[in-house]
């Protein structure tokens, strides 16, 4: 009889751990499916938000938008293109007072979605849903930076919304209006000259836009 109810209880014990085992196992399967579930959503709501920008992830679009007091860019960054005369530096003729200040882009996936819109501004605050164009240490941001007290503050600004254009693919500083661009919207009463009252060379910013 002891003999009979120790083998029982070994039996109960080990369908019991069996049970256990077999449970684990069930939760472990039910959280894959469930992490497999999740990240198909995920990959599925990228594809379906982000599908107009990463259509082709080739290196077209711009990236990336600063300015560099030097004229080598920094962060990956390399010169935007000058047109009609200019050599780049923004403030070009403005005084020995003022800062070069040089346009920097990047094509780079790594720094995200494209540029979809561009601005020019007098105040160094965005707005809603767009983003400061960066710049060196050496650079507060005013792109008529020490060029007097009777020049504009010119900020610039860009967004990446889809909603608000499509990926940009080409910025160029230029006096004038290249056929196959777009000038950069301007605000608060300024006429798009990057130097607007500096006393030096009009530079306007021009993009193009992918069709």
């Amino acid at each position: 009889m002891k003999l009979s109810s120790v083998f029982f209880a070994k039996i109960f014990l080990l369908g019991l751990a069996l049970l256990c085992v077999s449970a684990e196992q069930a939760e472990t399967s039910s959280e894959s499916d469930n992490k497999g579930d999740s990240q198909q959503q995920n990959e599925e709501y990228t594809t379906k938000n982000h599908r107009h920008l990463y259509e082709y992830n080739d290196d077209r679009y711009i990236t990336a938008l600063g300015f560099s007091e030097s004229a080598t860019c920094d962060w990956g960054l390399y010169r935007a293109t000058a047109g009609d005369g200019l050599n780049g530096d923004l403030n070009q003729g403005a005084g020995s007072g003022s800062k070069d200040i040089y346009t920097c882009i990047s094509k780079n996936p790594i720094f995200g979605p494209p540029i979809t819109h561009i601005r020019i501004q007098k105040g160094a605050t965005c707005a809603s849903g767009y983003r400061r164009a960066g710049q060196a240490l050496t650079l507060n941001g005013d792109l008529n930076q020490g060029a007097g007290s009777g020049s504009k503050d010119i900020f610039v600004c860009y967004t990446k919304r889809t909603e608000d254009g499509d990926p940009i693919t080409n910025i160029e500083i230029s006096k004038t209006h290249p056929a196959t661009s777009q000038r950069a919207e301007y605000l608060d009463g300024l006429n798009g000259d990057l130097n607007q009252d500096a006393g030096s060379a009009s530079a306007y910013v021009f993009f193009k836009i992918f069709r």
